[in-house]
């Protein structure tokens, strides 16, 4: 059998490119494939050259001897998927510990990995802790008021900013967890605008003729939200939040009275919040003579002024020390 380049080099290409974990063989074309780009959940595919169609591995070889490559007169597109599996198999397991650190499985905590990985160097606004925790707190959610989610909805649920807020695709979502699951992604991924009130309206739409699973998962998500918003926000800008969050949850309300129940629970505590927070800042405008004054000096973090003390008062519902506080500094005390 004739080689437009010598088996030696064949053999010596294909080892490097297993070493690198770049080869793959898919059971659905039967044919080799290599140049997968591990970066950030993308990868581009081509298909073997025309010259390695006939150099296929050895079904007999397991872990390390994976490197090991034979000749072999079966071309590839006559392969079938059970010849082929052991290799494909193994070549799954070294592409995935390349990518993600870790043996890839259709799971949760594969997911969630995943998603540590992809939004590994994200914050949230509100606290500043890691992104991961409000998709964690999510999930925790749906298992506690929808303990009935299937594994599915609950990967969907880590993953359900994974395509906005990162370089993950959709081909990254299905290969690695199926069509199920980037179905319920999708539906809650809105990339058809770009200002921020259009996008609350576009996602507003596309949730209310989405899937029970998607709306649970939105459901959690604003649950999530709407206890942690920004400190640094303006009254305004979070009851504006609030309402929209309202809108979503009344679409989504057939899909779970628990969670439904449970979001109402806590808007209410948030409100009250925020209405204790308007009052001491009426207060402090009384004194300070302006209400720009007495944002400013709400928002302050110095030690001698309301600053963040007085935030996590209100936050622990302590809002008449807060308002003594001020009566204290607005006769010259704490000086």
């Amino acid at each position: 059998m004739r080689h437009d380049i010598s088996l030696e080099v064949a053999l010596k290409n294909i080892s490097n490119w297993i070493a690198a974990k770049s080869l793959y063989y898919s059971p659905e074309r039967k044919k080799y494939l290599y140049g997968f780009y591990a970066g950030l959940g993308n990868f581009d595919v081509y298909e073997l050259p025309s010259e390695y169609q006939c150099l296929i591995s050895n079904n007999s070889l397991k872990g390390s001897e994976l490197h090991a490559v034979v000749l072999s007169t079966l071309p590839i597109e006559h392969t079938t998927t059970d010849e082929m599996k052991p290799y494909e198999t193994l070549i799954r397991c070294v592409f995935s510990a390349k990518l993600y650190g870790h043996q890839h499985t259709r799971s949760l905590q594969s997911a969630i990995k995943f998603a540590s990985l992809h939004h590994a160097s994200q914050k949230r606004k509100s606290t500043g802790e890691p992104y991961l925790n409000h998709l964690i707190e999510v999930v925790q959610l749906l298992q506690f008021y929808e303990s009935s989610s299937n594994e599915n909805t609950l990967i969907a649920a880590v993953l359900h900013d994974i395509l906005e807020d990162t370089e993950v695709t959709s081909i990254g979502v299905n290969y690695l967890f199926g069509n199920e699951v980037l179905k319920i992604v999708l539906e809650l991924t809105c990339n058809s605008a770009t200002d921020s009130d259009d996008k609350k309206i576009a996602l507003l739409n596309q949730v209310a003729s989405g899937s029970n699973e998607a709306q649970k998962i939105k459901l959690a998500d604003i649950i999530s939200n709407v206890s942690s918003l920004p400190s640094l926000s303006s009254l305004d800008r979070k009851l504006g939040y609030i309402d929209w969050c309202k809108n979503v949850a009344k679409v989504c309300s057939s899909s779970s009275e628990r969670l439904y129940d449970y979001f109402n629970v806590k808007v209410q505590i948030v409100e009250t919040m925020e209405n204790d927070e308007q009052y001491i800042i009426s207060k402090v405008e009384a004194w300070a003579g302006s209400h720009g004054a007495a944002i400013k000096w709400y928002e302050t973090e110095h030690i001698s002024a309301l600053g963040s003390t007085a935030k996590v008062a209100v936050e622990r519902g302590h809002v008449e020390a807060v308002l003594n506080y001020i009566e204290v500094i607005a006769r010259g005390g704490y000086a």
